[in-house]
């Protein structure tokens, strides 16, 4: 893995990964500063912004979890990252990807915790037995998708078939 990383480097408040994007990269902070950002449905940051040091890395959750961006980074000084791409961080051990994916369960926002809480309410879940609620659910968040939807637009049609779950939170 070490020949694969790549350097980066980038200059005082460049965006490094953007809340809702694709994810391609899995980074290192080797020098300077970032902060990270999370943004709700509406665009609003909706928590103090953390700062990320040298030997802090980000970029873990869309990347295990194969989902969209959960965060914007943004650099506050010269930074120096080591990058990984997602096919050689997916081929990493496993050992290290579980280690990664324990440690996302402890990331807590307003937005993840509202999007666990409609989870639990539906009933189709209690009829499952779960050995661990907590992974379940922090799993199955990381793949519901914020969308928008113009007023009078339809998105739901009578007898269409169910292949998703809309959770309205705004409107």
């Amino acid at each position: 893995m070490i020949k694969d990383i790549i350097p980066y480097l980038k200059k005082p408040d460049d965006i490094i990964i953007e809340q809702d994007e694709e994810a391609f990269h899995f980074f290192f902070i080797a020098e300077g500063q970032c902060e990270v950002s999370l943004s709700d449905h509406k665009k609003a940051i909706t928590h103090i912004p953390k700062l990320l040091n040298q030997g802090d890395y980000f970029g873990e959750v869309a990347l295990i979890f194969d989902c969209k961006r959960t965060a914007t980074v943004k650099s506050t000084n010269y930074c120096t990252f080591a990058r990984i791409e997602k096919p050689v961080f997916l081929n990493t051990s496993n050992m290290f990807r579980q280690s990664l994916r324990q440690n996302t369960y402890n990331y807590t926002d307003g937005f993840k915790k509202f999007k666990i809480k409609l989870l639990k309410q539906i009933e189709y879940f209690e009829t499952y037995d779960l050995d661990d609620h907590t992974m379940f659910f922090d799993e199955i968040q990381y793949q519901m998708r914020q969308i928008r939807v113009e007023e009078k637009t339809e998105f739901i049609s009578m007898h269409q078939k169910c292949d998703r779950i809309y959770f309205i939170v705004d409107g």
